[in-house]
């Protein structure tokens, strides 16, 4: 049980379904609260109740959206932090987030004299949100948990088998023969390999590490530029494709694709790293890997 919390777990990092997801529990909280009326809700003014609970939802989203806003920098400084996020995280995540709401709907009852403004009643207001909403939490995050994985896996499976049957020339074709040029943003700074050696490019910070097949070893170099830059460079060369916002990958050295909670990773030929693909790009990624014939470089 206790390597299941430490499993990778999906985390929703899409502005815009941030965005979405706030406004629609702020505004579940307020209706919810209009129409069944607890905690002596009923004894408000007819005629200002609406307006006051409304002041719930409202709290309710600006702190979802602080909490989504929040999470999203911080994965964003770090590509690999989505990969470490597991279900334990996730978990802490929520009840931190509901707790927060809970302690900002205390001080906003206390405010307008709805409950009285005391410590005792502030723990006591924590404690039963907090109570209230760990079974659902725990619930609901390892039943996302789940459905994520076993989505992945069988979509894996399923692109894994389209692998096995794909086109193997006997001999090398141009594109596996040619050789490309890749140029930094530093004057005279350029790389040339054999496009059949290239595994794939990672995004480094000002830099980009271009990982490429140099006999039985996995050669590494570094080359001051964007990875935006070397795609347009490669834009003309189908093989190579954007997987992540991080890594470009030659589709040709892929051997097989495996999948988590998370998303899906292509394992390449010769190479011991995992190459993530992204939720935006998987769609198509797979397709392409699966549906193209490609084939990979004997």
């Amino acid at each position: 049980m206790l390597s299941l919390w430490n499993k990778p777990c999906p985390v929703q990092l899409n502005p815009k379904s941030i965005i979405g997801h706030a406004l629609l529990v702020g505004a579940f909280v307020a209706l919810f609260l209009f129409f069944f009326q607890p905690f002596g809700i009923h004894e408000i003014a007819a005629e200002s109740r609406f307006i006051i609970l409304a002041g719930y939802g409202l709290i309710t989203t600006a702190v979802m959206l602080l909490f989504g806003i929040s999470l999203h920098l911080y994965m964003k400084q770090d590509p690999g932090r989505e990969a470490r996020w597991t279900v334990s995280n996730q978990i802490a995540y929520v009840l931190a987030q509901i707790s927060t709401i809970a302690a900002a709907n205390f001080f906003y009852s206390a405010a307008i004299a709805l409950i009285p403004y005391s410590l005792e009643s502030l723990i006591f207001y924590i404690g039963v949100t907090f109570a209230i909403g760990l079974f659902p939490t725990v619930t609901l995050t390892l039943y996302g948990y789940a459905h994520a994985l076993k989505k992945h896996l069988a979509v894996a499976a399923a692109t894994n088998r389209q692998l096995e049957h794909r086109a193997t020339p006997t001999d090398l074709n141009t594109a596996g023969r040619e050789i490309i040029h890749l140029s930094g943003e530093n004057k005279d700074e350029a790389i040339q390999l054999n496009l059949q050696d290239l595994l794939y490019i990672a995004a480094a910070g000002n830099y980009t590490e271009i990982h490429q097949c140099n006999g039985n070893e996995i050669k590494k170099s570094l080359l001051r530029s964007s990875l935006s830059r070397l795609e347009d460079q490669l834009g003309e060369i189908p093989l190579i494709a954007r997987c992540h916002r991080s890594y470009l990958v030659n589709l040709e050295q892929v051997i097989r694709v495996s999948g988590n909670a998370q998303g899906y990773q292509l394992h390449l030929k010769g190479s011991h790293q995992r190459v993530p693909v992204g939720r935006s790009f998987a769609k198509k990624i797979l397709e392409q890997i699966s549906q193209k014939g490609f084939a990979v470089y004997p």
